[in-house]
C-alpha cells in the first residue's frame, strides 16, 4: 500500500505545492502589471503600460517636478489611469529647496 505524505493539517503535499505555485504566479503577474504608488493620503494601484518588474513600489511623497520628469513610465501610467491628482497633490505640497 502506497503511503501519501501529508502535512499536519492532513492535506496532501501536492495540493499545497500546486496552491503555492498558483498564488506565486498570481502575485508575480500583479507585481509585473501594476505600480504601487505611495502618496501622502495612502496607497494607489496604477496599471503599468508594459509588464516588467521595475518600479513596482514608488514612494511619491517627496516627489517634485524633476522627479516626475525623470520617471517617464510612472508619469505616463498615472496619466493614462486618470490619476493626475497624484502628481498635482505632490507638486503643490512639496516644499521648495
Amino acid at each position: 500500500m502506497a503511503q501519501i505524505h501529508t502535512l499536519v493539517s492532513g492535506r496532501p503535499l501536492l495540493y499545497t505545492f500546486v496552491l503555492g505555485i498558483g498564488v506565486g504566479a498570481s502575485m508575480c503577474l500583479g507585481v509585473m502589471n501594476f505600480h504601487i504608488v505611495r502618496a501622502r493620503d495612502g496607497f494607489y494601484l496604477v496599471q503599468k503600460h508594459h509588464a516588467k518588474l521595475t518600479q513596482t513600489y514608488v514612494d511619491t511623497r517627496q516627489f517634485n517636478a524633476r522627479d516626475w520628469a525623470e520617471n517617464v513610465d510612472l508619469t505616463a501610467a498615472v496619466t493614462a489611469d486618470d490619476k493626475e491628482y497624484l502628481m498635482t497633490q505632490e507638486l503643490v505640497k512639496t516644499p521648495r529647496r
